[in-house]
């Protein structure tokens, strides 16, 4: 081979190999023969392009070598000119024949016949070579659809001609003039096509032609002269359709529907204004001017139409070109080039920009293109810097005054309220925050005084505006938005906040706090935080709202942390994070939890390096007590029944504590870290009020201190949860506790660990022994060798092997129990010492390497490693003979007779149910046991028995230990590569036949789910291997009866395993008679090749998933073979498919597989389809779940089930690129039913893959691009539409929407009247009556789909930012739809022609209003049936309330409105009126929550909540609501004449008119709730307003009475009691002459009953949140004094604060406990301040609550409270005992103590409120013990009433918090003895 050979041989080798490397293609071509005698670099290159799979690999290829290629000469051009002809050719000709289209190859191969046609060294034949395809070209440019097709050959055929003529333009544009009429007679050659091309109906081909032009004309020609028209740049321009005359013969009327169309004129302009900007004659400026504002006119305005469009290119196109045209006219304009520096005029002077922003805004103002639009003008603005912002903003609100119709507005407020009314939607939030910002720094830049009342307009609408979205699109992203531009910008904006002049609000913190924590994390300083208020951040950190309390920790932690100055200044803040400690110490989730757990850090790490470095010892006291309180803090949440996230915090805080401080402290030496970190614990230990747990002298702990700190460990270690024993045991390993203990109490640990914590059958207990056990063995190894205990002498692993021998002697003990009587031993040891807890503390002494926690993961120091790494047993030891036998042995071989005892119970066909029940056991004499051990086996075995769940779940969780410990423990150490000490291959038989056993044999989910866990870990570790990495592949073959291969050859050394590999499965498989689950989704079989392949991939190979592939490709030929077969329906066939089609939906749905499966992804949704339509029910119902499966790979998880998301959806063009096969499939498939059900339904197992076709067809959107109708899928998709299945019917509607373009919506409505016209007149459809209606009804489906059916567009929840069909609907056209309806299928309401109700409702439907008209329904009344009469008052109630008019001023539809009210009177139906108010109330609902209403079906769940957020409506709605139902008329005419509860009338028991009083009285509430406001129709007279009391007050007597008889509450009481509670706030608010007597008698009324409705057993959270509104009114009782009230209001009080606190504590209900937070905040509002900002957190809202009542309330009150303390200490006292009884003996006591809430808070916060309350009276008490006779009141009064009731025996247990009001209590009972004498 010559040097030229081998250099073009190793150049084609470096990019080929770049290139597959690129395009992810296998790179492993060898050069052939022919190859090695080729010299030339295009030959070569030619000939590889050959050998490519594909055409357009070998374009892609060709592309990549030309970028790259040395200097080519004109042969090689030539040669591959002729290559890419050759190409084109056979591409077109493949086109034609097969009918299919190949636009991605033919545009690039155009692109490559372009650049080579316009080389430098292109031939010289060039025009000779290209006319030889120019017919083609021009076939392409006449009939092509697609753009880029379009655009390419377009630009291909002007160089053609380019070749052919020279003066080529000229020649052209001569051509392109000319008029149809007259054709000049010198027009030859491809001129010719041009001419008829611009004389044809082919709009697209005539616009990609000039967008060709210019393309390719040069700058030179751009602006010369050409005739009339100025220049030829405004020649194109007309004939682009964009004319400023309209009697231009050029002007061509363009479709601007049509997407292509509208595609290539975007870029036509675009390309367009681009040139023009390069314009180089300065000289004529005005003559410029003039042309370019004439000319863009028509520009201008197709831009801004474009503005909105839903294809980005379109969209960025006409953002460009507006942009290009305000930098020419900025360029040449004479006003706009004045000089501006003492300009003062107001607005922008140049009239033509002024009507630019005007016609930006004044028809689509809130939509993302205008706001796009918008921004590029400012900043065009910007950059030529002629205008000032203030010029720009006087201009925008001269624009927005239409919008905002606000006078107390100033300018800047009505800009920035008009544009944040865009900000409600959540998709348009980057483009309003880039906006926003734009004019912000603008305005910073230009120093304009301005931005003060920019910025205090951002405020002012983020106060008024209480949407939702709204506030989260200005925090989430106009506020970042503004620091990352300029972090002084957002410094401006606080200084604003914090002005008096802003209000404040509710939700005002959360914007403080986000500007404030933006501003940290950019490097703020203390200094920028002086508009801070510490009480301001004290109320955010106190707060209910998470969210608000999470922003208010990290400003705090921010101020703390980034401090510059000392330490005594910010002991303040400091303060504030130990008092947000102590009211959040539960927190909601894990984020929450962490967040604090790294604030504690962060803070700790920040004092403790300032404590290191202290020398002023203030200052260093000072931190020191910090610590000293914090750590005081955490350890009050490690408690005995502590609630698990108080106790996880807890125990986190403290191990992080540790943490902080070895990290600081260790480099000084181990004994100064202990010194610090034990001085602090012990201080903060000795604060906590405990009862020693070391009663007994022996067992006391060398160390004065660990006495201390053990029980409150020991409690933590008690946790239900790992990761907080981990928390713990980390503790106790860094502190070197274990030095410490005395041994006595080390040997009592070990062998209480051994004997009876880890053989405990409970769940929560067994745990406990494995972490003990680490920590006795462990625990000194971290420790100085001289500082050891003599019993600590035995190394770490002899004490491992000592803990697990002894385990294992008691397993083995257990299992011959169970060998020896099958069935009484198995029930026995489920209750005593059972399977799972022995084994789970032998893989906690074994794998104590996998100690972690999330602390740990997410901030792992090197540190770390110390305490974890040494702690786990050597591989020699666990290998070390033992009596013949090492401990991997041992346990492999219990834990096989582990698996064949648990076997029959979880392998049986209902393990959840089962029990074993036999006599065999007790009747065998063989087997000789004593009398003691036959009692107790028996006794177990009963209990058992009684509950039988027991033994499903010991055998379970027997098989998940056995797993864990194989699987991850003795495969970590047995098959390490590293280590001499392997596993026999006898053990790995053991092993690998217990997993095979398990997951082919097993029945219970959660028995092979987790044992699938640990045979994927003993695969990978067997694929990995040397030796044994063949095994699993023969498990696969033996398993799916394939015969995979393997690439490696297998050694001998594992010869003796391999024999017996497919005997182990047979044999695990033959344990059963049924090998295959079909019930049970194949069981464990799935899992078990799903392992096999995960582990395959992780091998170090260079096709690491040829076996996946294989494997798939396999089971879906033999799911395919098995449902094409004929005799499937044999038992063997049916499972053997079955079982296929679960394992590779297995493999599917694993996340682990998905990147190596999608190629699959085709076949398998065919397959999964082909199966629906099964037969079968077991393979259908198979194939079903792997459709569902398919379906959700391709498209993802739904977002939402009521409407559809494009994020669910892709193109179909895109669909079926990805996917070509199926869309032949698709057509087939819709082709074979269409055939099939002409007048005869298909049978029923086909309907299901039918009704699976269409569904995914409801994933699919409409070609952005091709405007035009597929019609194949369109005639089948019709057709579809007139089956006889309902449900086929709907969802053909639904996929129909997926094809049709919005361009073509009108087009197919009236396609679809014409064939209901054709259905309607034929005489053959009428013979068969219901074929028609299924006709019919079908099309009406789809034209009620196309027109009304909605898509979310931006992925939000709420419905009102979906986009509905109709909106691309012009609002004629809707009418003409309507009108058509109406005039030319008025039949479809007539009962002679139309018999069902379905279409009747469908017809009316479609005839509902969408554009605030009401459609005139002339229809007779008399003769309307109930259900059709339902549907018109929808309608009518629906145009009632969508007008925009005021209905007092509509004179001509007051008849019609009010056929509501005539239409319920004559029929004279309560159901009625039931449905218009449902149908108002849903309204309401919809219009509040701005969620999708379904008004068939109406979902309101509570009615509260639009009752309370009614307050927030718009007046006109009101003002409806009263015109069509006013409070008199439907008090007075319904409710008073209706309504009774007296029990002499039967009709009260008929609850079928509940439903209208209850949406009665909710309406009449929110009426009342405007009285006194701004809404004139809402003034109700105080005389109506009385007489509704006087009669709601009758009624609630009787429903006092009447409540113990009901058996449930009725569903209007809820509504009811709001009602009478809003009537008492009229006329307590109004001061109608009532006394307040009168208004406490009231509630006192309302207070009765709403006690016993709570005391209900079946009352709703409805009825409680309405009680718990009635008690807003508790205000009365304050302002009243409790002191003067009587002994009944007494008691309706202290029941009504009993009730609060019972909500105010209550986890359950989230609801209830925000609602009565907010009562007891406005309770609090009225004495206090403070309290007017945020709603405070539960526990700060009950001690001001508690503290605020005994004020008021004085000894009543106290009295009250201590029996409320009394009855929660017995309550907790009883529970105890009761736990205690049921608790083992050898059970820790502490860990099944457990309480729903957190009580012991509540009775400390109500403690220390008496404490405080109590101490002044305690002083009085002894001034007075000398005064004689005074002491005998006190003594009668207050003194006994102090001590009488509370025992203090009882409270010693829970003084966990050592309450000031316990402590007090204590020290007088046995210091004072006038105290003893009154206790």
């Amino acid at each position: 081979m010559s040097d030229q050979q081998s250099h073009i041989r190793k150049l084609i080798e470096k990019k080929f190999s770049i290139f597959c490397a690129k395009e992810g293609i296998g790179c492993d071509f060898k050069f052939s023969s022919e190859m090695v005698l080729i010299t030339d670099w295009t030959d070569a290159l030619l000939y590889l392009c050959l050998k490519l799979p594909n055409t357009k690999l070998q374009l892609a290829f060709l592309d990549f070598c030309l970028q790259t290629a040395p200097l080519l000469d004109e042969k090689a051009m030539g040669q591959i000119i002729e290559y890419l002809l050759r190409v084109f050719k056979d591409t077109t000709e493949d086109s034609r024949v097969e009918g299919k289209h190949y636009d991605s190859v033919l545009s690039s191969c155009a692109k490559l016949m372009v650049y080579c046609l316009t080389h430098s060294h292109a031939p010289s034949n060039s025009y000779i070579l290209f006319m030889e395809a120019i017919d083609q070209i021009k076939s392409i440019i006449s009939g092509s659809s697609n753009v880029e097709c379009l655009i390419s050959y377009a630009i291909l055929f002007i160089n053609i001609v380019k070749l052919e003529r020279q003066n080529y333009l000229t020649e052209i544009l001569d051509v392109l003039n000319q008029s149809e009429n007259s054709p000049s007679s010198d027009i030859t050659g491809n001129l010719s096509f041009l001419f008829q091309l611009f004389h044809s109906n082919k709009p697209q081909g005539q616009l990609a032609i000039l967008l060709a032009l210019v393309g390719i004309i040069s700058t030179t020609d751009w602006f010369c002269n050409y005739n009339n028209y100025g220049s030829i740049s405004l020649y194109i321009l007309s004939m682009a359709g964009f004319s400023v005359d309209p009697n231009d013969h050029l002007l061509r009327g363009f479709n601007r529907n049509d997407s292509v169309t509208n595609l290539l004129q975007s870029k036509i302009v675009y390309s367009w204004s681009k040139k023009n900007l390069l314009n180089p004659c300065e000289n004529s400026l005005e003559k410029n001017t003039k042309q370019f504002d004439v000319f863009t006119n028509p520009v201008l305005t197709y831009c801004i139409d474009m503005r909105g469009n839903y294809i980005d290119a379109i969209r960025y196109s006409a953002s460009d070109t507006i942009e290009n045209i305000i930098f020419y006219h900025l360029k040449y304009c004479d006003e706009c080039r004045q000089p501006r520096i003492s300009d003062n005029k107001s607005k922008i002077s140049c009239g033509y920009l002024n009507e630019i922003l005007n016609q930006l805004v004044s028809d689509s103002c809130y939509s993302r293109g205008t706001i796009a639009m918008l921004t590029r003008f400012i900043r065009c603005l910007s950059k030529k810097r002629v205008y000032r912002t203030t010029n720009l903003l006087h201009s925008l609100d001269s624009v927005f005054q239409a919008f905002v119709n606000d006078a107390n507005l100033e300018i800047c407020g009505r800009v920035v309220s008009g544009l944040m009314k865009i900000a409600d939607d959540p998709s348009l939030a980057s483009e309003i925050s880039e906006f926003y910002t734009l004019i912000t720094q603008n305005l910073y830049i230009e120093n304009d005084p301005l931005i003060n009342v920019w910025l205090s307009g951002l405020v002012d609408t983020f106060i008024r505006n209480s949407n939702e979205t709204f506030h989260s699109t200005v925090i989430q992203n106009i506020l970042p938005s503004l620091v990352k531009t300029n972090p002084k910008l957002l410094e401006l904006l606080v200084k604003r906040c914090n002005n008096d002049s802003v209000k404040m609000d509710t939700d005002l913190p959360t914007f403080l706090l986000t500007c404030y924590h933006l501003l940290s994390l950019n490097g703020m300083k203390l200094n920028y935080c002086e508009y801070l208020s510490l009480n301001f951040l004290k109320a955010c950190l106190g707060s209910y709202d998470n969210q608000l309390r999470l922003l208010a920790l990290n400003v705090l932690v921010s101020l703390i942390t980034k401090s510059e100055q000392k330490m005594i200044l910010s002991n303040e803040k400091l303060e504030l994070f130990l008092n947000y400690l102590r009211h959040d110490l539960w927190p909601d989730s894990k984020r929450i939890h962490g967040q604090i757990v790294s604030a504690t850090k962060d803070i700790l790490l920040h004092t403790l390096l300032i404590m290191k470095r202290e020398t002023n010892t203030t200052n260093l006291d000072d931190v020191k007590s910090f610590h000293v309180k914090l750590v005081h803090i955490l350890m009050t949440c490690v408690y005995p029944g502590s609630p698990a996230s108080r106790l996880s915090l807890g125990l986190a805080g403290l191990y992080t504590v540790v943490e902080c401080f070895y990290s600081v402290f260790h480099t000084d030496g181990y004994s100064e870290f202990t010194a610090q970190i034990m001085g602090c614990l012990i201080e903060a230990a000795q604060k906590l009020h405990r009862i020693s747990s070391f009663n007994d002298e022996n067992f006391k702990p060398i160390g004065c201190s660990t006495s201390e700190l053990l029980p409150l460990l020991f409690t933590g270690l008690c946790s239900r949860y790992d990761v907080d024993r981990d928390y713990v045991l980390k503790i106790l390993l860094r502190l070197g506790i274990l030095k410490q203990l005395n041994p006595n109490y080390i040997n009592k640990l070990w062998t209480d660990a051994l004997e009876i914590y880890a053989q405990s059958s409970k769940p929560d207990v067994s745990p406990i022994a494995g972490d003990i056990l680490r920590f006795l063995i462990y625990g000194n190894e971290n420790v100085d060798e001289t500082n050891q205990l003599p019993s600590s002498s035995s190394s770490v692993d002899e004490k491992a092997i000592q803990a697990i021998d002894s385990l294992l002697n008691q397993l083995q003990e257990q299992i011959a129990i169970c060998e020896k009587l099958p069935v009484i031993g198995l029930m026995s040891v489920v209750t005593n010492k059972p399977f799972y807890a022995i084994l789970s503390t032998i893989r906690s002494v074994i794998g104590v390497a996998s100690l972690s926690s999330p602390l740990s993961k997410k901030n792992k120091k090197p540190t770390d490693t110390q305490t974890s790494s040494s702690a786990s047993i050597k591989a020699e030891s666990l290998c070390k003979q033992i009596n013949g036998v090492n401990v991997i042995e041992r346990i492999i071989s219990l834990g096989l007779r582990i698996s064949e005892i648990v076997l029959p119970v979880v392998g049986h066909e209902s393990p959840e149910g089962v029990l074993l029940t036999s006599q065999q056991d007790v009747i065998n004499d063989d087997i000789k046991t004593a009398d003691e051990e036959a009692y107790q086996l028996n006794k177990f075995y009963e209990k058992t028995r009684n509950h039988p769940e027991y033994l499903i779940l010991c055998c379970w969780r027997s098989v998940r230990e056995l797993s864990l410990l194989m699987g991850i423990s003795l495969v970590s150490y047995g098959l390490n590569k590293s280590d001499s000490n392997q596993m026999k291959p006898k053990e790995i038989f053991s092993i690998a036949r217990f997993f095979c056993t398990q997951l082919l044999c097993c029945r219970h989910r959660g028995a092979f789910e987790l044992c699938a866990t640990g045979f994927t870990n003993f695969c990978t570790a067997l694929v990995n291997h040397s030796v044994y990495f063949t095994i699993p592949i023969h498990w696969l073959n033996a398993i799916t009866g394939q015969n995979l291969s393997l690439n490696e050859k297998s050694t001998n050394d594992c010869s003796t395993v391999i024999e017996n590999i497919d005997f182990s499965l047979e044999s695990c498989m033959g344990k059963h008679n049924t090998m295959e689950c079909i019930t049970r989704r194949g069981a464990g079989y799935p899992l078990f090749v799903q392992a096999i392949l995960c582990a395959d991939i992780t091998r170090n190979t260079n096709v690491p998933t040829t076996t996946l592939t294989n494997t798939v490709y396999w089971l879906l030929k033999s799911v395919k073979t098995s449902l094409c077969n004929s005799d499937r329906q044999r038992s063997n066939n049916l499972s053997k498919c079955v079982l296929h089609l679960n394992i590779i939906r297995g493999i599917f749905q694993s996340k682990n597989l998905n990147c190596h499966t999608d190629k699959y992804l085709q076949k398998a949704l065919i397959v999964a389809l082909d199966g629906v339509g099964c037969r079968d029910l077991s393979i259908r119902n198979s194939s079903i779940l792997f459709y569902s499966t398919i379906v959700q790979r391709i498209f993802g998880v739904n977002r939402s089930k009521a409407v559809k998301s494009r994020k669910n959806c892709l193109a179909t063009s895109t669909f079926f690129k990805r996917y070509p096969k199926f869309e032949h499939y698709l057509v087939e498939a819709l082709t074979w039913y269409s055939t099939n059900t002409k007048f005869h339904s298909i049978p029923h197992s086909s309907s299901f893959k039918l009704y699976s076709i269409l569904h995914l067809m409801t994933h699919l959107l409409p070609s952005t691009q091709v405007a035009e109708i597929d019609k194949t899928l369109y005639k089948l998709l019709i057709w579809c539409g007139f089956n006889d299945d309902i449900r086929i019917r709907k969802i053909s509607s639904l996929a129909l929407t997926s094809i049709i373009h919005p361009s073509v919506i009108m087009t197919t409505i009236n396609h679809l009247f014409d064939l209901m016209e054709l259905v309607h007149e034929s005489i053959l459809v009428k013979r068969w009556c219901n074929i028609r209606l299924n006709i019919l009804h079908g099309l009406l489906l789809q034209i009620y789909a196309l027109i009304y059916s909605n898509m979310d567009v931006h992925d939000s929840t709420p419905s009102v930012y979906t986009v509905p069909t109709i909106s691309y609907l012009s609002k004629s056209n809707y009418l003409t739809v309507i009108n058509r309806l109406k005039l030319s299928f008025s039949w479809l309401n007539d009962s002679a022609y139309i018999t069902c109700t379905i279409i009747k409702q469908l017809y009316m439907k479609i005839l509902n209003c969408h554009y605030d008209q009401p459609i005139q329904i002339e229809t007779n009344v008399i003769s309307l049936k109930y259900e059709y009469l339902i549907t018109h008052i929808n309608i009518l109630i629906d145009c009632a309330l969508n007008d925009s008019e005021n209905l007092t001023l509509s004179t001509t539809n007051n008849k019609f409105y009010l056929d509501l009210m005539k239409w319920t009177k004559s029929m004279n139906s309560m159901d009625l009126l039931t449905v218009a108010l449902r149908r108002i109330y849903s309204h309401l609902h919809s219009t509040i929550a701005h969620s999708t209403m379904d008004y068939d079906n109406p979902d309101i769940e509570d009615i509260n909540e639009i009752i309370n957020a009614s307050k927030h409506l718009n007046s006109s709605i009101f003002n409806k609501l009263n015109t069509l139902f006013s409070f008199q008329t439907l008090f007075q005419n319904f409710i008073h004449q209706y309504f009774r509860l007296h029990e002499n009338i039967p009709r009260n028991n008929n609850h079928k008119d509940d439903e209208v009083y209850r949406y009665a009285f909710a309406l009449l509430t929110i009426q009342l709730q405007q009285q006194g406001s701004d809404h004139d129709s809402m003034d109700i007279s105080k005389e109506l307003i009385l007489s509704a009391f006087q009669w709601s007050c009758k009624q609630i007597k009787f429903l006092f009475q009447k409540m113990k008889c009901l058996n449930s509450p009725p569903i209007y009481l809820a509504a009811f009691i709001r009602f009478h509670t809003e009537l008492i706030t009229v006329l307590y608010n109004d001061n109608s002459g009532i006394k307040l007597g009168s208004h406490v008698c009231m509630l006192c009324a309302l207070g009765n009953v709403c006690f016993d409705v709570l005391q209900h057993s079946h009352v709703c959270l409805e009825v409680k949140c309405a009680v718990l509104q009635s008690f807003r009114l508790s205000n009365i009782f304050i302002v009243r004094g409790l002191s003067y009230l009587g002994d009944d209001t007494r008691q309706v009080f202290l029941q009504t604060f009993d009730i609060l606190i019972a909500n105010i504590t209550n986890l359950d209900s989230s609801k209830l406990r925000k609602l009565s937070c907010q009562i007891v905040q406005n309770i609090l509002m009225l004495n206090d301040s403070k309290f007017q900002r945020v709603t405070q957190s539960p526990y700060i809202l009950l001690d001001a609550l508690i503290k605020l009542l005994l004020l008021h309330g004085d000894m009543l009150l106290y009295e009250h409270l201590l029996q409320f303390l009394r009855k929660k200490i017995r309550h907790f006292k009883e529970l105890k005992s009761q736990l205690d009884n049921v608790i083992s003996e050898n059970a820790f006591s502490q860990t099944t103590l457990k309480f729903e809430n957190d009580q012991l808070e509540l009775i400390r916060i109500i403690s220390d409120n008496i404490t405080i309350w109590i101490q002044p009276r305690f002083h009085a008490l002894y001034k007075m013990q000398h005064k004689g006779d005074m002491i005998e009141y006190w003594r009668n009064d207050v003194d006994q009433s102090l001590c009488r009731i509370i025992d203090f025996n009882e409270v010693v247990p829970f003084s966990i918090f050592k309450s000031d009001y316990v402590s007090l209590l204590y020290l007088y009972r046995f210091t004072d003895l006038s105290v003893v004498y009154l206790l």
